[in-house]
């Protein structure tokens, strides 16, 4: 798979814990989660893979490009886990999200490719709030679509008042419900209804600025 790019991992304190993924061909890791059982998923892009790993970082599966159907990725980008240990996975070169057990086997798929609400071009990163409800960033439709936790789709935003740009990663602290989409050369924040709140940043390499952000 060429050469290989391990995780690092780093402790709150800022000093380094361990590394891992060396024998598991992780050539471009993208998207990395924890899940309920506290296994480690990471997708790779580059291989169209994603790996499971202990916590310790013991390599137990992988999942992607030498599978067929349903299970097989193309560009596999942000990753996370919603309340029933669901691993969802942005699948970015088939225009879906993959959901899948907790033990890789197949779950459903949420969109298809297109422009319409409830389909994709490109979705890249995916993350869930605290009732459960599934968040896509749909690169290049420029916007954000909300699901429910069964993946009907719900609403969309980003077009009518904190317009996105090719927006890629995507966070909420579930804690507000309040969600943050990495855009073009800043990050923009939203209520969980698609209410434009604010955005900060601007292109650059000093304190403070962007330059294409991503997770």
């Amino acid at each position: 798979f060429g050469s290989v790019e391990p995780f690092n991992f780093v402790k709150s304190t800022g000093f380094l814990s361990g590394v891992f993924g060396k024998c598991s061909s992780i050539v471009r890791p993208t998207g990395v989660v924890v899940t309920k059982d506290n296994k480690i998923i990471a997708s790779d892009q580059l291989t169209d893979n994603i790996h499971k790993f202990t916590k310790e970082g013991k390599f137990l599966a992988r999942l992607g490009a030498a599978w067929y159907g349903e299970l097989r990725f193309s560009n596999p980008a942000g990753i996370t886990v919603d309340d029933h240990n669901k691993i969802m996975v942005s699948d970015v070169g088939y225009h879906r999200i993959l959901v899948l057990n907790s033990d890789f086997t197949f779950s459903h798929n949420i969109g298809a490719q297109g422009s319409q609400p409830g389909q994709f071009k490109r979705p890249y990163c995916v993350a869930t709030d605290s009732k459960g409800m599934i968040f896509v960033t749909d690169n290049d439709n420029n916007r954000v679509q909300k699901f429910t936790p069964e993946g009907e789709f719900i609403s969309q935003f980003g077009k009518n008042g904190g317009e996105l740009d090719c927006p890629r990663g995507i966070a909420i602290d579930t804690t507000t419900d309040t969600v943050y989409v990495s855009n073009n050369h800043k990050v923009s924040m939203f209520t969980t209804d698609g209410k434009f709140l604010e955005e900060f940043g601007r292109k650059g390499s000093g304190e403070g600025e962007l330059d294409y952000p991503i997770g």
